[in-house]
């Protein structure tokens, strides 16, 4: 099936929708305003009888079912989904974290099928003990090869029609994989993922940590440069059928990225449904947590030569380009009046489909001030020693400089430090596998007022 057709599939009766947060109303609901990125949908009298049916109960007939469909679609709304008993087995990968292992097959139960990949740990006695003690299948790989090949060794054992992976550091809930399950109701759903939510390796009960593995609160229909662009595998439900090879075993890191891109490009629907929630070990220390941030930095250049164009680390409209060019090249108040002229062209263009002016304007600001903070978080990550050599130049060139490190300052310390060492990372990638793609700004004539 092709990418385009799923439109035209309505969502399957007894599902719900609920309306994105940021969705906005207009001219007595016949206008909406919302999605990522952001659109404007404008109903007729059918679609709004639709929409009235939707919000009072759930998909009846194929007119709510195409209007939910492309709710979602457009990000305007997310899926809920009826209950259901899962057809699942449980894979997971692990290499010497048997105390990890054991406090993850806790959690699991046995209500489903487990395989536990050993990916060629020296001592092996530990994790088939607590595969042993917990009913799980284990499977002891000879040689080591990363997460993506023990996932892959575990495929063939695999007879249900889902596969649940989950990493060993992982502790999930008891009703986690019944409540993901009911989204494969809908055929063109081919994976989906709980929120993954930090917690310390010796409290996973106590309070919640950052971590890098947490998407955010607001769900989403993943998509490569949305709103969530990918999902980590830490915790992930997958329709057997729809895997394939499986995962590129030539990826360290980023074979998830990889595997859920290429889901989507098949034509599948993936989703984030952050109200089910899995909490991830994260490290005590602070060294190892930007070691791996930088290990994960690596997987930038490698994804963008199989993915090309998907990891621009800064997205800009070229309205928007040019007020954040005017401000760094130490020109203020051209960089203000570029800012002022985008909103209202944002502004004006919203209207003539019937968004108010002032909603308008609010948009086309948030757009800029977007874009400038993007603009800080691509310097923080990737382009801070340049800013640095700006300092030494001529007085305009040092004026943006301290421009560019101002923006860089909005960006809190932890945040800053966890996209610097990422951001060494992508440039060690990058040497690795000479290419620049993955640290080169991306300019798009897509909406300004979208959310790249």
């Amino acid at each position: 099936m092709s990418a385009a057709e799923p439109s035209h599939v309505p969502l399957p009766v007894g599902f719900g929708v609920t309306f994105d947060p940021g969705v906005r109303f207009f001219h007595g609901g016949t206008v909406l305003w919302g999605g990522h990125p952001s659109r404007v949908l404008k109903l007729t009298t059918a679609g709004r009888r639709a929409l009235t049916a939707l919000t009072r109960g759930t998909v009846t007939d194929r007119a709510t079912g195409l209007l939910a469909r492309r709710l979602v679609d457009a990000g305007l709304a997310h899926p809920r989904p009826p209950a259901a008993r899962p057809s699942v087995t449980v894979v997971i990968p692990v290499r010497e974290q048997h105390d990890d292992l054991a406090r993850c097959l806790a959690s699991v139960g046995t209500a489903h099928p487990v395989i536990v990949v050993d990916d060629a740990s020296p001592d092996p006695a530990p994790i088939a003990s607590a595969c042993a003690r917990f009913g799980a299948r284990v499977v002891r790989r000879a040689v080591p090869g990363g997460p993506a090949a023990a996932r892959n060794t575990a495929l063939p054992g695999v007879d249900t029609e889902l596969v649940a992976f989950v990493d060993s550091d992982c502790i999930v809930a008891p009703t986690w994989l019944a409540e993901l399950a009911g989204h494969f109701a809908d055929h063109m759903v081919t994976a989906c993922a709980p929120r993954v939510v930090g917690c310390s390796r010796h409290d996973v009960d106590g309070d919640l940590v950052p971590s890098p593995l947490d998407m955010g609160p607001h769900a989403a229909v993943v998509a490569p440069m949305g709103r969530v662009s990918y999902l980590p595998t830490a915790a992930l439900l997958v329709r057997r059928a729809a895997l394939g090879g499986g995962f590129d075993e030539q990826l360290r890191y980023g074979e998830d990225v990889d595997l859920v891109w290429r889901l989507i490009d098949a034509g599948g629907r993936v989703l984030y449904d952050p109200t089910v929630r899995v909490r991830h070990a994260e490290p005590e220390s602070r060294r190892t947590a930007l070691v791996r941030r930088f290990r994960y930095g690596t997987s930038a250049a490698p994804l963008s030569r199989r993915h090309p164009g998907r990891l621009a680390p800064l997205v800009l409209h070229p309205a928007t380009a040019v007020a954040v060019g005017l401000a760094l090249l130490g020109r203020p108040a051209a960089a203000t009046l570029a800012g002022a002229v985008t909103t209202g062209w944002v502004a004006a263009r919203l209207s003539k489909h019937g968004v108010p002016w002032r909603f308008g304007l609010r948009v086309g600001g948030r757009a800029v001030q977007q874009s400038f903070l993007g603009t800080a978080r691509a310097g923080v990550q990737l382009y801070l020693p340049l800013l640095l050599a700006l300092a030494t130049l001529p007085r305009r060139q040092q004026r943006a400089a301290a421009l560019g490190l101002l923006l860089a300052g909005s960006v809190p310390p932890r945040e800053a430090t966890d996209r610097l060492a990422y951001g060494l990372g992508v440039w060690r990638g990058c040497a690795r596998e000479h290419t620049f793609a993955p640290v080169r700004p991306l300019v798009t004539r897509g909406h300004p007022g979208a959310t790249p």
